[in-house]
């Protein structure tokens, strides 16, 4: 009798029990790794619809009687179909469930339909569900992999598990994405890895959405040694089996008298690091989406200076009319444009969404002149806005904006407590503004904000950058249906088509007019041309460098001698936002930064075929040893796009010098490095073969063969 079925994709072959469609077996094609090998940790989906008086009440698809299936004859797919529910605390529920899966390449797609005829709202779905991840080998830990601030976020999974919900409001320890819970899902989030460094296995969307889906991952029965993470490496005669489950989680509020078809999730092996998974989903990305493409004059490696006028707090710390001689310091540093902070009424973050200049300033007129004489120095200006808020303690949006404030299933708005500036009341929070997230989907607010776009263009400025765009606050969805939205919409949807009327009046006035964000998500760059972020982390693993090799990207200078960013600039090809005193100073305050971040920029605009025009292509064709034979970290190999002989860019973050031993993968010819403010060239120390690179404490450089250099072919 048969009692399992399989679809089999290029990667993964997958079992599903008929009884119950739960996934019970997941392995390789090539037999390596045997992903859950114990019938019993099977799953499928769960479905949870509230009731009144239990909210948690659940319809779990190993509790219902077997569906309906059918299969492809070659394997390729199959659909099991169950037309009713059976919950834990509500009986039958008349709401059908269909799932297909399909071998579609590489790929595993799984699809879930609901047809909710019932009268409860489908509240949640978690769906696909692995029940167990094992490690390939034991002597290779698992580590998750998500997308963070502009970075890649890796943590343990197996032996060691993080968990990240507290754990006073689960059974057992649980890890979705933090610290910020925005972070945790699609779109923000569009893919979880779970990799040990030379294999992974990759559960991502599949389609073009803005729909939420977060990843959980969750510990059964719990630590056996919670000081230090551990996965119990045996039973423990606990009620329940050892076992670390991943899982898609939706939220998509389906009402009684609707169906929805949930985004499809993809499922996928592969070879490699946390790298290797990304690609996995930049490439079906590049099946959908395109990148915005920035104007000329933001396209290159010149550095950026950001600057504050004024805070919440009132410094009032620069009048308008004393922009031009920044400007003209800017320009004798190579500084070619200024992002200008707190210039609207009441200061940096206060009065959201109002983008009218500060009288105290000097006003609009006034403002108009300072941009239009930087520009006379051959210094652009870009505007910080913001959008994603609007200040709860302003009478604006006591009596017009909470209307358009983004809203709770209890029909109150999501607060977020606010930003703290300089004053001993603000920083311990006691005067701090709070700050309430708004609907985009309002054509109402949209409107607003649409208004607050043109005075920014009216002013002559070559461009905004919205801050906080990449995120909605503690909102992911908003439950106010006179926005024209359902109940449970994602704040996301609208994320793009605000950008859009902007630029829709934009380009009827500047078609060089920048769109640039903070930290934005993978989709946002579809409408973004430029993305600013902060990446002090030591081991910033670079995710959205990675997913938009080409893309505009800009990280923070903040430090009074900051070589390891700069260096770390320079690998990763960020333009650097020179940003003395946390962007309140000039450029004069830190010389030793100006200084060396400029002989960086001169250094790859000198090669830039290779470290600025070239394909990024991360550790991808070449590696960078140390002299004890580990992979160094940072370092990046960029391809010109003529074929040419690769470059490495290397950086070295620690306070001692380094040896390291760089290769590139299919070339053999001597090679020569550059360090980032050294007097020139100088040959590698070649040792049987291998070409070594002497790079002192918190320095960087660039590699490539001695040939391409004393040729002079690179500039």
């Amino acid at each position: 009798m048969i009692t399992t079925v399989d679809v089999t994709s290029e990667t993964l072959r997958a079992s599903f029990s008929m009884a119950d469609g739960s996934l019970v077996s997941l392995v390789t094609v090539d037999g390596e790794w045997s992903i859950i090998d114990d019938a019993a940790l099977g799953n499928c989906f769960s479905v949870l619809l509230p009731l009144d008086g239990r909210r948690n009440n659940v319809a779990d698809s190993r509790t219902q009687s077997p569906p309906q299936w059918q299969v492809a004859a070659d394997g390729s797919w199959l659909t099991a179909q169950w037309p009713t529910l059976l919950s834990e605390h509500g009986g039958v529920h008349e709401v059908s469930v269909r799932m297909r899966v399909a071998a579609e390449g590489s790929r595993l797609v799984f699809s879930l339909d609901i047809d909710n005829r019932s009268e409860q709202v489908v509240e949640d779905v978690r769906f696909p569900r692995l029940g167990d991840v094992l490690q390939r080998r034991e002597d290779l830990p698992l580590f998750s992999v998500m997308a963070g601030y502009a970075d890649a976020r890796r943590r343990p999974f197996r032996p060691e598990f993080t968990d990240s919900v507290p754990y006073f409001g689960v059974d057992r320890p649980t890890y979705i994405n933090g610290p910020m819970r925005q972070s945790a899902t699609a779109p923000y989030a569009p893919f979880i890895l779970v990799e040990d460094g030379e294999r992974g296995v990759y559960l991502g969307v599949d389609e073009r959405s803005t729909e939420i889906v977060g990843w959980i991952a969750e510990l059964r029965p719990g630590y056996s040694d919670s000081m230090h993470l551990r996965v119990p490496s045996s039973d423990l005669g606990a009620p329940e089996a050892t076992c670390v489950r991943l899982e898609g989680a939706h939220v998509p509020y389906i009402q009684p008298g609707t169906a929805t078809r949930l985004p499809d999730v993809a499922l996928v092996a592969f070879h490699g690091g946390w790298q290797a998974g990304a690609e996995v989903y930049r490439s079906r990305r590049n099946t959908w989406s395109a990148r915005a493409v920035p104007p000329s004059w933001a396209a290159g490696p010149e550095a950026w200076m950001q600057l504050q006028m004024n805070s919440p707090e009132e410094e009032l710390r620069l009048q308008f009319d004393a922009l031009p001689e920044v400007a003209r310091s800017c320009a004798e540093h190579g500084v070619r444009t200024i992002q200008l902070v707190g210039w609207n009424e009441g200061g940096q973050d206060r009065n959201n969404p109002n983008h009218t200049p500060d009288p105290r300033l000097g006003g609009a007129e006034k403002l108009r002149l300072a941009i239009a004489a930087c520009q006379e120095l051959g210094v652009r200006v870009v505007l910080f806005a913001k959008f994603t808020w609007a200040d709860r303690t302003t009478d604006r949006y006591r009596t017009q904006l909470v209307h358009e404030a983004i809203k709770d299933p209890y029909g109150d708005a999501y607060v977020f407590e606010g930003f703290n500036y300089n004053t001993v009341s603000q920083m311990l929070g006691i005067s701090a503004r709070t700050l309430v997230p708004m609907c985009f989907a309002s054509d109402t607010y949209r409107a607003i904000c649409e208004a607050d776009a043109a005075v920014i263009v009216s002013l002559g400025a070559d461009g905004m950058l919205f801050d906080e765009n990449l995120h909605h606050g503690p909102a992911l969805v908003c439950f106010d249906t006179t926005h024209g939205h359902r109940p449970g919409h994602s704040v996301f949807s609208h994320d793009l088509a605000l950008i859009e009327g902007f630029a829709a009046h934009s380009r009827q006035v500047n078609t060089e007019f920048l769109y640039a964000g903070e930290a934005c998500y993978d989709g946002q760059f579809e409408s973004y041309q430029l993305s600013y972020h902060r990446s002090y982390d030591a081991d910033h693993l670079p995710l959205t460098r990675l997913m938009h090799p080409d893309a505009a990207l800009m990280t923070a200078i903040t430090g009074f001698d900051e070589r390891n960013i700069i260096g770390q600039a320079l690998v990763r090809r960020y333009t650097l936002s020179y940003e003395p005193y946390h962007f309140k100073g000039r450029l004069e305050d830190f010389p030793a930064t100006t200084s060396y971040g400029r002989a960086m920029d001169a250094l790859r605009t000198d090669w830039r075929k290779w470290f600025w025009d070239g394909e990024y292509r991360d550790e991808d064709g070449g590696s960078v040893l140390t002299s004890n034979g580990a992979v160094h970290f940072p370092y990046a190999i960029f391809a010109p796009d003529d074929g040419a002989h690769p470059g490495v860019a290397v950086a070295n973050h620690e306070a001692e010098p380094r040896s390291l031993a760089v290769c590139v993968d299919s070339w053999d010819e001597p090679l020569a490095f550059h360090i980032v403010g050294g007097a020139g060239w100088v040959s590698c120390r070649r040792d049987e073969g291998v070409d070594w690179v002497e790079l002192p404490a918190s320095s960087a450089a660039i590699v490539l063969p001695r040939r391409i250099v004393d040729s002079g072919l690179a500039r």
